[in-house]
């Protein structure tokens, strides 16, 4: 991780060249104030660089990120989905329903994979 020291700061940066953490200089030690584990719009956030000397915030950047994290949070919430239903498939091996009786959520699962797959391949995970 790359770092700068400007106006009693100590800056980190990400690969992209974005702060993603800072610290203050307080008589020769250093204090965190920020690590960016968050997607909150702020200094950390990942969003903002310095160009030229001057701290440039990149609403682009800020969005990229935004649509990133919502596809984590939807792959998150289709997994839930499949644990939720992962029932059915022991109901129908110990006899309990057929699975023609479950055919509508076993189509709804295999959707859900396909909409996982997708959005893991445009994360490039």
């Amino acid at each position: 991780m790359a770092e700068l020291v400007m106006h009693n700061y100590r800056f980190g940066y990400n690969d992209r060249g974005y702060i993603n953490s800072f610290m203050a200089v307080l008589e020769g030690d250093w204090d965190w104030h920020g690590q960016a584990s968050t997607i909150e719009h702020g200094l950390a956030s990942g969003c903002y660089k310095f160009i030229n000397g001057e701290l440039i915030f990149d609403q682009e950047e800020y969005d990229r990120i935004q649509a990133e994290q919502a596809k984590l949070a939807r792959i998150a919430e289709l997994k839930q989905k499949l644990a939720d239903t992962d029932y059915i498939y022991n109901s129908i091996r110990e006899g309990g329903r057929p699975e023609e009786y479950y055919q509508e959520v076993i189509e709804q699962r295999k959707a859900w994979r396909k909409e996982i797959q997708d959005l893991e391949t445009e994360l490039g995970i």
